[in-house]
């Protein structure tokens, strides 16, 4: 007792036990106060496993590094330290699909705006394009379609900038002669603030130039594999004399890019949505949802099928079927489960389609989907804020996801565009219990094949009675 008040150089030594001490005092303390809140899932968990869930090998011997590992979550939390705005509270709705039955989960979640990109980028914007004649519509542009990194603490954003050719195509009074490409990326760095910390640039990706509606890159998503920074987009090209619309890959900070290719496979005329993901430090993407195709691809983008769900291959992709899609790229939630953020595309009885945004669990090595939510909710104030653009297909406003940024096990960020208009940053928190009580069913009743053919496609097509606006 001495020693510790009178030696200053003993508490350097002893710092590291200390916070160990006093993390695992706080974590004792949650643990106890969850046991006596009534019987739930959580009177069955250890209490190691109270604040992260189950984990792969659930022993006492395995307690301490659950606990290091927690300190190091809480250490290492992705936090924007932004305003809320427009938080809306609502009941998220979903299902945890099991070998035997489905099972309906609800819970109370929280949604808001976080940030908006316009009008600073589009003011940038402006400024890039050469515009003498002042001719206002020929610079009828939208920044859209964000993607978002925490990459190296850095937040590193690629949105679309898209000139909307399906629009200026329609009109008469557009009489200079220039034009631009339809599509472009742009990227910009910003702090955890979202406050830029270096001038945005153009993305200088080399593209075809023969098209002219959805011409050049877009629909990015970025995320890393074994550090490397990669960019996903789409891009119209002519390949062996067929015009496709395909997905290639950027490589971020060494400026070239690779194609994604399966041999043996004929991809089909438009294939994207592929929704990438890395495990074991390898590129993997799942290439449907339902049925759940998984690909895993080399260091050249070379790739094949290394899971099919049931009776997949008497269930290829269709746009009428296929309502749940690729959104955000998946990241680990907590090992071996992945979270992200899909979206869906279902058809109303008129010409028109609905569009939504679902949280979609799932399980790797083996793979299968958990968990799919309906549609997220978000304040109406956030969803009208602009017109939709293309009316001419679209009634109803809606939020299409990009991008997944996992800011604590409670707390996620989506990066989205809102009715084709322009690029925001939504927050979704409050389900970290509702997953946690997802993957504590889905282990303890030892699920092997997941939900059969369809299954989620028909539940997604089902929920979307009242959703998006409150």
């Amino acid at each position: 007792m001495t020693t510790m008040m009178t030696s200053k150089a003993y508490l350097p030594c002893n710092r590291k036990y200390f916070f160990v001490t006093l993390i695992s005092i706080a974590l004792a303390y949650a643990a106890l106060r969850q046991i006596m809140s009534g019987p739930s899932r959580l009177a069955y968990a250890a209490p190691w496993q109270i604040m992260l869930g189950p984990s792969r090998t659930d022993s006492p011997r395995n307690a301490l590094s659950t606990t290091w590992t927690t300190a190091q979550q809480l250490f290492a939390l992705k936090r924007f330290l932004v305003k809320e705005r427009h938080v809306y509270s609502h009941n998220l709705t979903g299902i945890l699909f099991t070998d035997v039955e489905n099972i309906n989960i609800n819970h109370p979640i929280k949604s808001c705006l976080i940030h908006q990109f316009s009008p600073d980028i589009d003011n940038h914007i402006r400024r890039m394009f050469p515009n003498p004649s002042g001719n206002d519509a020929n610079m009828n542009f939208y920044a859209v379609s964000p993607a978002i990194a925490w990459y190296h603490d850095e937040i590193v954003v690629v949105m679309r900038i898209w000139f909307n050719y399906e629009r200026r195509l329609q009109m008469n009074h557009i009489h200079d002669p220039n034009s631009w490409l339809d599509n472009y990326l742009y990227t910009q760095k910003f702090n955890t603030s979202f406050l830029p910390y270096q001038a945005g640039r153009l993305m200088a990706i080399p593209v075809p130039k023969q098209y002219v509606v959805n011409a050049g890159a877009s629909d990015p998503r970025i995320f890393t594999v074994q550090d490397r920074l990669l960019v996903s987009y789409y891009m119209p090209m002519s390949i062996g004399g067929k015009q496709t619309g395909h997905l290639f890959l950027w490589d971020y900070n060494n400026n070239y890019v690779v194609k994604p290719s399966v041999p043996g496979y004929n991809l089909t005329t438009i294939d994207s949505n592929w929704a990438p993901f890395e495990a074991h430090g390898t590129l993997h993407y799942v290439y449907t949802l339902d049925p759940l195709r998984i690909l895993k691809c080399n260091k050249d983008a070379l790739c094949m099928f290394i899971h099919e769900g049931r009776n997949a291959k008497h269930h290829p992709f269709t746009s009428s079927q296929d309502h749940l899609r690729g959104g955000s790229p998946f990241e680990v939630y907590r090992w071996p489960y992945y979270l992200a953020v899909a979206h869906s595309k279902v058809a109303k009885i008129n010409r028109y389609s609905l569009y939504g945004a679902h949280l979609v669990l799932m399980r790797v090595y083996p793979f299968r989907i958990v968990y799919v939510s309906a549609p997220i909710k978000v304040h109406q104030d956030i969803i009208r804020s602009s017109r939709i653009v293309r009316d001419f297909i679209i009634q109803d406003p809606f939020i299409y996801p990009l991008s997944i940024v996992i800011e604590d096990l409670d707390t996620i960020a989506i990066g989205v565009t809102i009715n084709d208009s322009q690029g925001a940053v939504l927050r979704v928190r409050n389900f970290r219990d509702m997953l946690s009580d997802v993957i504590y069913i889905d282990m303890r009743k030892n699920v092997s094949t997941g939900p059969k053919a369809r299954m989620v496609q028909a539940y997604v097509e089902g929920s979307f009675h009242g959703s998006n606006t409150r």
